[in-house]
């Protein structure tokens, strides 16, 4: 391939003089034969998706039908779950309570100044959420779900400082 420029104007023109090529039976046939194979690979690869996009709607489908099954259990499991933290906080409130003290005054003891009085007032009461929801009874019995709703979002307890 040659190429040669030339002013045209305000711009340079590019002429390419294109060669001419020539092929042997053989590269034609090996070229063919390539192109065949591809054209198998990517047949094949389309036919591959169409089963995995078969067994996918059918995996869908059967979850869908196991949740709908389920769902009707959630509202009675959930209201069991709360009941049951309630009765972990009230066994360990009072552990707890003293805990949150002492991690909250060790903390503000390292540098009082970083925190302002608001700050100091409400982080006894984050201690007691996080040693609530930390504390191993709550880890095993509890869903993460009820313990991101009752103990954060919605508290089913009083602040007690």
């Amino acid at each position: 391939m040659q190429r040669n420029f030339t002013w045209d104007g305000e711009k340079i023109a590019e002429t390419i003089k294109e060669e001419k090529r020539k092929h042997t039976p053989k590269e034609i046939l090996n070229h063919l034969d390539g192109l065949k194979n591809n054209i198998n690979q990517i047949e094949s690869s389309l036919e591959k998706n169409k089963e995995q996009k078969k067994q996918l709607e059918s995996d869908l489908k059967q979850v869908k039908e196991i949740y709908k099954d389920l769902e009707k259990f959630e509202k009675d499991c959930e209201q069991i779950q709360v009941d049951k933290l309630k009765s972990i906080i009230a066994d360990i409130q009072d552990e707890s309570i003293k805990k949150a003290v002492e991690k909250s005054e060790e903390t503000i003891s390292k540098d009082p100044v970083a925190y302002s009085d608001n700050q100091k007032k409400q982080l006894p009461y984050l201690e007691y959420q996080k040693l609530i929801a930390t504390n191993p009874k709550v880890q095993e019995k509890i869903s993460n779900r009820i313990i991101k709703k009752y103990l954060y979002e919605e508290p089913v307890f009083e602040n007690p400082f």
